[in-house]
């Protein structure tokens, strides 16, 4: 199942079973693609890494991603961790202005204090 993430700005798809094995990882996302200068883009995320942590908690789907950028510092950087070739990286990506207000693909408000 394919799902965007509007926080970061990608196309992203569960990682699990033997296409997890194939990336290298136990669990996480597969970004798709990355949408041209969104926070993902800024950050360097590339089509093709694994999305494995976001602001220190693990990720499993979009709801993991969400809920962690939430839970960040607006303030601060939000650090995103990716597995790229086998080897893990750690990015940075700045916090979006607006991005408590941001839409889901359902186009449903999404806010800092909501819980899904």
């Amino acid at each position: 199942m394919v799902m965007q993430s509007r926080l970061l700005g990608v196309e992203i798809e569960p990682l699990e079973g033997q296409l997890a094995e194939h990336f290298g990882v136990k669990e996480g996302v597969l970004v798709r693609s990355v949408e041209q200068d969104s926070p993902a883009s800024r950050a360097g995320l590339k089509a093709g890494d694994a999305i494995v942590e976001v602001a220190g908690r693990p990720v499993r789907d979009s709801g993991h991603i969400r809920e962690a950028i939430r839970s960040a510092d607006p303030e601060k950087n939000i650090a995103v961790a990716v597995v790229r070739n086998r080897s893990r990286v750690a990015l940075q990506m700045e916090p979006q202005a607006g991005e408590s207000n941001s839409s889901d693909r359902q186009g449903r408000r999404v806010s800092r204090g909501d819980r899904p």
